[in-house]
């Protein structure tokens, strides 16, 4: 399906600079030109570091970006607010004309974010114990809903679904890890994996998670993502903070929307406020979407009786 090719910074002898190196991007073109030559749907992907205006260059190009942006995931959900914009993670906000920039919260390179949490959390709300098991993973989720709903593709690197949370360094930074099957015992973890699953469901499903035309505010302890589209729209919130808050939300029209993990629907005008308890975040559409992937598991709905 695709290559992704590691510092493609480094393809020219020019690695230290800032400044847009034509002869590197002309060498890159030539590649991707070669391998679009065999094959136009062959995805080609790149790890670049260079500045923004080269990046966008070749993203606008057609070239797929890897776009890092864990140390702001990693802020966003153990509750720290100073470093935790994730304005970074959208193609749209960095001038690009593509969508073409491949956002992800975790890789092999970085901590894994309930890790984070689980050492570093902000713990200042002594009633909100935010290492704890459950809620340094509902944190997690607070972050994936931001981040599927964004635009561009993503990067879900292994077993984040589950909220892994065994250092990067454990036992050393290139020793194998363990594979948790346990994980698949415990509650709060196959919670995780269904709303995560549930997520990239509705991001696939909806062209409107996919669209540019978002407005964000992406640099609060309560994070906001909405569309303004002439049929269909969605606006998502997610309180980052550590202490009960409250957001104006501007809307595209007056009238219902729609809780999609809930189902609830919700009379809203165009200028409405919300309070949010510390890592809660919803969801809505001006659109009855399909109900969500998991609806019974996430909401403890019990199976059906087996049939006689």
């Amino acid at each position: 399906d695709g290559i992704r090719f590691d510092f493609t910074k480094g393809f020219t002898n020019n690695i230290f600079s800032n400044q847009v190196d034509s002869s590197r991007i002309q060498v890159l073109q030539r590649m991707v030109n070669s391998i679009w030559n065999i094959d136009t749907n062959f995805y080609v992907i790149i790890e670049h570091w260079a500045s923004n205006a080269e990046e966008k260059i070749l993203a606008d190009y057609g070239v797929l970006l890897w776009g890092n942006v864990t140390h702001q995931f990693q802020e966003s959900a153990m509750g720290y607010h100073s470093n935790s914009d994730l304005t970074w993670g959208l193609a749209a906000a960095r001038g690009w004309n593509q969508n073409n920039l491949i956002t992800y919260m975790e890789s092999h390179d970085e901590e894994r974010i309930a890790y984070k949490i689980k050492q570093y959390g902000n713990n200042s709300n002594s009633l909100y114990d935010i290492r704890s098991d459950s809620l340094r993973l509902e944190r997690v989720l607070a972050n994936s809903a931001i981040f599927y709903t964004s635009p561009g593709p993503k990067m879900l690197y292994m077993f984040s679904e589950l909220g892994y949370d065994e250092s990067i360094n454990d036992p050393c930074r290139v020793c194998e890890k363990s594979i948790n099957w346990h994980y698949n015992e415990d509650e709060n973890r196959k919670r995780l994996y269904h709303y995560t699953s549930s997520l990239i469901d509705l991001r696939n499903s909806y062209d409107i998670f996919n669209s540019p035309n978002i407005s964000h505010d992406l640099d609060e302890p309560i994070k906001q993502i909405s569309s303004n589209l002439p049929d269909s729209n969605f606006f998502v919130i997610a309180n980052l903070g550590v202490t009960l808050d409250s957001v104006s939300v501007n809307l595209s029209h007056t009238g219902w929307w729609y809780n999609y993990f809930s189902l609830d629907s919700i009379y809203f005008g165009t200028n409405t406020s919300e309070k949010l308890l510390p890592g809660e975040w919803a969801i809505y559409t001006d659109f009855k979407a399909k109900q969500p992937k998991y609806f019974n598991r996430i909401n403890g709905i019990p199976p059906p009786p087996p049939a006689n």
